[in-house]
């Protein structure tokens, strides 16, 4: 009750901070608009895009620092600084549905107060990098349980996630521990599933070879990557922003 009670402690103040920065940033800069996890989806099916997320270790990245699994590289920063900006009109790039009191008010508690408490410190940054009037596809896709409160919303939408690699030949480049499938069927409806084992951290120190191993592969296939460029693939980053050499 007291670990409880201290938390809203901490999202009312927050929250009444955050509505007076939203505000002076609404009415002077203006916000992105990110559309919902339903909507990206079907945009995604509908014109078969690729997908690039970003979220808050993307941006500390660029900002020159470390994250839990990738130290900091002037490299990767630049892909993502390029990625992030891109015109590509066969790229969705998708950022946190954090800007709007609707995005936020569908986290669950935790989530809720930890991303009030990243606009406090990092709207203006995120804002340096998007164009407002653009339209961002939005991150959350891939975290429609483990961070929403709706949670009977959940199973439809993962049906309509499934369709994305419905009859596909697939490629899942992924960390060494990560095993996305594994134990579940998330992937029964794709023709073919095939794996690339990257390293469980600092991956980017072997971007050439997992880039040139990918692609090596040949054919048209649906690919799940840390990174990647665009060519006759279809790809689905659902882990970490694919990034243009």
């Amino acid at each position: 009750m007291r670990i409880s009670a201290f938390f809203k402690r901490i999202y009312r103040y927050v929250r009444r901070e955050l509505k007076l920065l939203r505000y002076l940033i609404s009415k002077y800069i203006g916000f992105p608009r990110v559309m919902s996890i339903e909507e990206s989806i079907e945009r995604i099916h509908k014109n078969r895009l690729s997908i690039s997320r970003f979220g808050d270790g993307e941006l500390a990245l660029m900002l020159g620092q470390d994250i839990n699994f990738q130290i900091f590289d002037a490299r990767l920063a630049r892909k993502l600084e390029n990625t992030i900006r891109s015109e590509n009109p066969s790229l969705m790039v998708c950022i946190p549905d954090c800007f709007s009191a609707e995005g936020l008010n569908s986290l669950c508690d935790i989530d809720r107060i930890f991303w009030h408490n990243h606009l406090r410190n990092f709207s203006l940054q995120w804002l340096r990098r998007l164009n407002r009037k653009s339209v961002y596809g939005n991150t959350w896709l891939s975290r429609i349980y483990s961070m929403k409160w709706d949670k009977p919303k959940a199973y439809s939408i993962f049906l309509k996630l499934e369709k994305l690699w419905k009859d596909r030949d697939i490629i899942l480049i992924e960390g060494a521990y990560s095993r996305l499938g594994v134990g579940n069927n998330c992937f029964a409806s794709a023709r073919s599933i095939r794996r690339i084992l990257a390293p469980a951290k600092n991956s980017f120190e072997r971007y050439d070879e997992i880039l040139s191993t990918a692609l090596s592969m040949g054919g048209k296939f649906c690919l799940f990557l840390p990174w990647g460029r665009q060519r006759q693939q279809w790809q689905l980053n659902l882990l970490m922003p694919a990034v243009k050499l």
